[in-house]
């Protein structure tokens, strides 16, 4: 079973709201850490992932998605996109682990478990642990770019950004703020509720928001968009950066809570292409992702 491309792009979506909204934290220097936790409320998706779950176990199925690495078809694919046998990997994984009645909540395992994020003079590093798809990103907002890196793969990839996009490019949205607040991490956080749109489908979020972080602004994220995602739509209207996120849309819920924030010296190096490797196009599930965000 294939990450469904709606849940996988609210996922990228995500990390392109946090990502962005650091990106522009020029004052801020050091490393933030976030958790993910994810869960299906759709009926029928419930099923389909269960029935998913069941075929993996299936030995038949382990031995011919094995096979797929072997095939000269399919590694002259995976050789133009490395993020596909990672994928395919990914899901031997799951089947193996299925197979040995280990295999626990599928949802579980597809989506990411967290997020880490570097950030120094307008420059970031994200790290997305677990899931399906691991992913690494540096970028930069002067000029806005971001590049996805395959450590596996020896490659990099450059991922779409649109820092001219006009207001037609816009969800239309709503942002309230509430007089409630509550303690994350020590800080105190402001709530503001978000009726938006992702992928085309409404998504209701509840954002809890400091400003006690020095350097660390949100609303500054209008300055350039990570994929085009589109978070500029609603978070100019947040003062501080989101240390909780809990949304909602119509098949799924996820909340996104900082674990970890702290201030200190990020080695230039970190935000910078690993020497040797080499340009290839984005492409696969990646690419998809970051153009589901785009639209």
């Amino acid at each position: 079973m294939t990450f469904p491309k709606s849940l996988r792009r609210f996922a990228f979506g995500l990390v392109a709201t946090l990502t962005v909204a650091v990106a522009h934290a020029a004052d801020f220097e050091g490393t933030l850490k976030w958790s993910f936790k994810a869960e299906v409320t759709d009926p029928a998706m419930k099923q389909q992932m269960a029935d998913a779950q069941a075929q993996l176990a299936d030995p038949a199925k382990l031995a011919q998605m094995k096979a797929m690495l072997e095939n000269p078809q399919m590694l002259a694919m995976m050789e133009q996109n490395p993020q596909m046998k990672s994928a395919i990997e990914a899901q031997i994984k799951l089947a193996e682990d299925a197979a040995a009645g280990k295999g626990g909540d599928m949802m579980s395992a597809m989506m990411p478990t967290g997020m880490t994020l570097k950030t120094k003079a307008g420059r970031t590093h994200m790290q997305l642990e677990g899931g399906m798809m691991p992913t690494e990103v540096i970028g930069r907002t002067q000029p806005p770019e971001a590049t996805m890196i395959d450590r596996k793969a020896r490659t990099f990839s450059r991922v779409p950004t649109d820092p001219a996009a006009t207001s037609a490019d816009k969800a239309a949205h709503k942002v309230t703020k509430t007089a409630a607040t509550a303690k994350i991490l020590g800080y105190t956080c402001e709530q503001y509720l978000v009726e938006t749109t992702q992928s085309g489908k409404p998504m209701n979020g509840v954002f809890w928001a400091t400003d006690d972080i020095p350097g660390l602004d949100a609303a500054s994220l209008s300055q350039a968009r990570l994929g085009g995602g589109g978070a500029d739509t609603f978070m100019n209207e947040i003062k501080g950066i989101p240390l909780r996120m809990e949304m909602s849309m119509p098949q799924m819920k996820i909340q996104v809570e900082a674990v970890a924030v702290r201030e200190g010296v990020v080695p230039d190096s970190v935000f910078e292409i690993p020497a040797g490797f080499v340009e290839k196009p984005l492409a696969g599930a990646a690419a998809a992702a970051f153009e589901g965000v785009k639209k």
